[in-house]
């Protein structure tokens, strides 16, 4: 618990620090003032994609289980998923959902080993998917990048992007089997061997790729609706430039549910990609909101859920 709570409040650092970093770098007014002006019409479509984004989430999921482990129906899994994203934005911490949607699982009749692991490849195929569409830009960012520091940080996470991935099909295998009396061992040896159970079945292999696709391209969809919504014009391709990277960044567990951490980086990819950042911080900043106010029928669903079993109790 102490190591919990010094890990929390590194984290909390780490963000404010981030946040005071761009506030101290750009004009708070004119930010503020572009959301306050933000077209209620275009927020509004951004929302409505989200729905889509939560969809194709839900169907990940929900392949990979159907892949590792019977007995979850597509209902269940999309309630799951919604009360995971309520608490991912609302926890500060961005794998606090995600331990809610194991625990609901096994409520569910899941086994709590493998409940854990269609989690943890639900996140790692959207990884996976965004270490290869990263890859594919990045030799656009290369010539449109003038900071050295920048470039040489995204080539590290994609190569650590690439060997996570490749690693986790080849760990089980007959040297590591000889280390499987020990619990981390046997841990990653079992994720291994259920990320096999989804690539050995194409169809649904198939399916989880091009689910983790979608989120990610509709992602992208709903930054350019809020640009849209605050009087930018930039193209859809800026906003895939900028946002396939930043969603990699993001994925490094060290600030609140990404706050800090996705504007300064949004920040100065737009900016490479010619967005004032005033703008790029606008952007981000609305798209924290949507992710809030997108997160907010899990909450719904989960009080209903505590207040049923409430009630059962007392009967």
């Amino acid at each position: 618990m102490k190591r919990d709570h010094i890990f929390l409040l590194l984290k909390i650092g780490v963000t404010a620090g981030l946040i005071y970093l761009l506030i101290d770098n750009i004009d708070v007014r004119s930010v503020a003032q572009r959301i306050a002006d933000a077209s209620l019409t275009w927020f509004a479509a951004a929302l409505l994609l989200f729905a889509f984004l939560v969809t194709a989430g839900v169907t990940r999921w929900w392949l990979i289980l159907r892949a590792v482990t019977p007995g979850m129906n597509f209902p269940t899994t999309t309630r799951l998923t919604l009360i995971g994203l309520f608490f991912n934005q609302t926890l500060p911490s961005s794998i606090g959902g995600d331990a809610l949607r194991v625990f609901y699982a096994w409520r569910e009749g899941i086994e709590p080993g493998r409940a854990f692991n269609t989690v943890m490849l639900d996140r790692v195929a959207g990884l996976v998917v965004l270490v290869v569409m990263a890859t594919a830009i990045l030799p656009v960012l290369e010539t449109r990048l003038e900071d050295p520091l920048a470039i040489a940080g995204l080539r590290l996470l994609i190569a650590a992007g690439w060997v996570g991935a490749i690693g986790l099909f080849v760990f089980d295998n007959p040297l590591t089997r000889r280390f499987e009396r020990y619990r981390i061992a046997a841990f990653a040896l079992e994720l291994s061997r259920d990320a096999r159970r989804v690539a050995c079945r194409p169809m649904l292999a198939l399916g989880v790729i091009a689910s983790a696709a979608f989120v990610h391209i509709v992602t992208v969809a709903i930054l350019w609706c809020l640009d849209r919504a605050i009087g930018g014009a930039a193209p859809y391709t800026v906003y895939f430039l900028a946002m396939i990277p930043t969603q990699l960044v993001v994925s490094i567990p060290i600030t609140i549910a990404g706050w800090g951490l996705r504007e300064k980086s949004l920040v100065i990819l737009l900016g490479g990609l010619g967005i004032a950042a005033e703008h790029a911080a606008s952007v981000s900043i609305l798209y924290g909101i949507v992710l809030l106010v997108g997160g907010l029928p899990g909450g719904l669903i989960w009080l209903i859920a505590r207040r049923r079993a409430g009630g059962e109790a007392t009967a």
